[in-house]
């Protein structure tokens, strides 16, 4: 199952979304991401109310979110992962949480944690979502596995949020996880292309990450200048 829709809330634009899955798209092939329109973000939100997954208006509640991604899965799609965009936050603060393949990704509030575009956090979240959906089928199940002091790898549980921002300035997986995902190879659950892609998008985003933090400290002068009344080119 190598194939991920998203779909979002109304207060996350599409154009971000589309900007996300252009980014993601770059660097992966195998794996297929897509913004499902047949599911438009007013029904979403309306599934979720339904469900009582909307607490109090303003923050989602885990197990009622789940439910709500399980009732829209069943109206649209089979054997492809669903993964909701959203800048509700939910009840654990957790940058995502979901599982066996229904997912929930917090898009809001990046810019306190990462500098610049706020879509290579969000597609560093789909990438890990899928792998972690793999190796463990929750992110509770994942959590408990997860390194609780950061080691600047893949499961770092990041309970102080800033601490992201080391694993995805690493791309990194520690030996311990590595074994993990070497299990997973030996088992088929996982192809070895496609861990390599999934790789290569960590990648693309700690390329993007050091880029912007480099710029900011030593912005490089531009060879080309505009000079004059008439803007002639030099």
């Amino acid at each position: 199952m190598n194939k991920v829709s998203l779909i979002h809330t109304p207060e996350v634009p599409t154009e971000f979304v589309d900007s996300v899955v252009a980014f993601f798209c770059e660097h992966a092939r195998w794996v297929k991401l897509r913004r499902l329109e047949t599911i438009v973000p007013r029904q979403v939100q309306d599934v979720l109310a339904q469900q009582g997954a909307v607490v109090d208006g303003s923050w989602l509640d885990w197990q009622a979110t789940v439910e709500a991604l399980e009732a829209l899965q069943d109206d649209a799609i089979d054997d492809e992962l669903l993964m909701l965009l959203t800048d509700l936050p939910n009840a654990q603060n957790f940058f995502s949480f979901g599982e066996r393949g229904l997912y929930c990704i917090h898009t809001a509030g990046w810019d306190m944690f990462v500098s610049g575009d706020r879509r290579i956090p969000v597609a560093h979240q789909i990438a890990s979502n899928f792998l972690l959906d793999v190796a463990f089928g929750s992110m509770e199940r994942a959590a408990a596995c997860a390194h609780v002091e950061p080691r600047g790898c893949l499961l770092d549980l990041c309970m102080d949020k800033s601490e992201v921002h080391l694993k995805m300035r690493t791309a990194d997986t520690c030996t311990e996880c590595m074994g993990l995902f070497d299990e997973l190879l030996a088992d088929g659950k996982l192809a070895p292309h496609v861990l390599h892609e999934l790789w290569g998008i960590f990648d693309a985003v700690r390329s993007q990450i050091l880029h912007r933090e480099r710029l900011r400290i030593a912005a490089k002068t531009s060879p080309i200048e505009i000079r004059g009344a008439t803007c002639r080119i030099w």
